[in-house]
C-alpha cells in the first residue's frame, strides 16, 4: 500500500525501494523467534524478561552493572541475572554459546562517557559474523 504512485525517476517503483535502516519485528512470548535476524533488526517480544509495567529486570540488571564498576574484580560472567537474561535471549535467537559475545554500556549522563562491559568476542567493534544484538 501506498505504493501506487508514479516514480518519475525511472518509472520503476521496485527500482527506487532500499533496505530501511532499522526493521521492527513483533516476536511472539514463549518458545523461539523462528527466523533469521540482521543486526539492523529490532525485535520487540512482550513480556520477555518480566510484565510490561515492572522493572524489576531493568533494576537487578542495573544493580549489577553497577556492581560491575565498584569492584574491578568482578566481570560479566560473575552476574547471575545477566547471564540468566544472556541465556534466555540465546535460546530465543537459536544462538549457540561459541557465537555469542555480550556488551553493556551504563549511560549515567549525557555529558559522561558510557561505563562499558564486554565478555565474547565483541570487545571493541561488532564483528562481521554477528547477527543479533541485545
Amino acid at each position: 500500500q501506498g505504493m501506487g504512485g508514479r516514480n518519475t525517476a525511472s518509472f520503476y517503483p521496485e527500482s527506487t525501494l532500499v533496505r530501511p535502516a532499522m526493521r521492527v519485528y513483533y516476536g511472539r512470548p514463549g518458545g523461539r523467534y523462528g527466523a533469521q535476524v540482521k543486526s539492523d533488526d529490532v525485535v520487540i517480544v512482550p513480556d520477555f524478561f518480566c510484565e510490561e509495567s515492572s522493572f524489576q529486570a531493568y533494576d537487578k540488571l542495573l544493580a549489577e552493572v553497577e556492581s560491575l564498576s565498584a569492584d574491578s574484580e568482578l566481570d560479566l560472567e560473575g552476574l547471575a541475572f545477566c547471564k540468566r537474561a544472556v541465556a534466555k535471549m540465546r535460546k530465543y535467537f537459536a544462538i549457540e554459546e561459541d557465537g555469542c559475545a555480550v556488551r553493556i554500556a551504563l549511560y549515567r549522563g549525557a555529558t559522561q562517557e558510557p561505563v562499558v562491559h564486554g565478555l565474547g568476542s565483541l570487545r571493541s567493534k561488532l564483528p562481521k559474523s554477528a547477527n543479533c544484538l541485545a
